[in-house]
């Protein structure tokens, strides 16, 4: 897994990206794993005024994911 960056999001906690995979840290530590995600559209949404809106419309629903840990200790 990449190293994860904090994000400003009521959804999310954190993001990170390697090749083509997203991670994202969900509330309450759920991390799953979105693919394929360029690095453009990384930078994208990090940089948007809104991570989880730009994510609901640009990755939710539009790319293959999977759960890659539950957050539980």
């Amino acid at each position: 897994m990449p190293e994860m960056k904090d994000v400003k999001s009521v959804m999310m906690q954190k993001v990170g990206h390697e090749g083509e995979d997203l991670y994202v840290e969900f509330a309450p530590g759920a991390v799953y794993k979105y693919w394929p995600v360029t690095k453009a559209e990384y930078q994208e949404m990090i940089e948007s005024d809104s991570v989880g809106k730009w994510f609901a419309k640009n990755i939710k629903g539009e790319k293959e994911f999977e759960k890659v840990d539950d957050g539980r200790k």
